[in-house]
């Protein structure tokens, strides 16, 4: 699913949110995102016009850096954008104008732009959850070892991690198929009364 978004590929956009879609619907009938997909789906598969269903397509990516492989999807970069501004906004305190609001909102993602360009200069790295430091192979030892004995892949009756005793392996199972088929013609019908 990341190289569909990354190579902008607008055959496996909709085989993708297909697949989600029932995802979506064993966490929450409610979820915006089931909601979301069942809605591009039947727009772009039976009710646009095959030029608009193009540009429906390939405006869910946008390509900020330029460069093969480097999209992004587009709702994606506009909650970056939001948030940008948000923070921004924030930053005005109690008493802010709505010019002083709007000014802000529009210079948000340049005034990021130039923070990003000064922690570049000066070497400072940006937050980021994943590792920064390669593993070392000492710890790769120690952690081979470990996975050797517990032996996590080989099927063992009545081990289970107490923790998680109510999610189930694989989510998708737990929806039955009729509940989501009725789960989908009710989406549709409200997303007709929303028209």
């Amino acid at each position: 699913m990341s190289d569909t978004a990354k190579e902008g590929d607008t055959e496996r956009l909709i085989l993708n949110m297909k697949e989600n879609a029932e995802f979506f619907y064993s966490n929450s009938t409610m979820s915006k995102y089931f909601t979301e997909c069942v809605n591009t789906i039947l727009q772009v598969n039976f009710l646009l016009s095959p030029h608009t269903r193009t540009r429906v397509l390939e405006g869910a990516f946008v390509n900020t850096k330029g460069g093969n492989g480097q999209n992004k999807e587009a709702d994606l970069v506009q909650e970056h954008a939001i948030r940008n501004q948000k923070d921004i906004i924030r930053g005005l305190g109690a008493n802010k104008t709505e010019t002083a609001t709007r000014r802000a909102s529009g210079s948000a993602n340049i005034i990021y732009k130039i923070g990003d360009n000064v922690d570049k200069l000066l070497n400072i790295p940006k937050p980021t959850t994943s590792h920064t430091k390669k593993t070392t192979s000492k710890d790769l030892d120690l952690a081979v070892s470990i996975l050797r004995k517990v032996g996590p892949f080989n099927y063992v009756k009545g081990r289970k991690f107490d923790s998680f005793k109510e999610i189930p392996k694989n989510p998708k199972r737990i929806v039955k198929r009729k509940d989501l088929v009725g789960g989908i013609h009710k989406k549709i019908q409200r997303l007709f009364l929303n028209c």
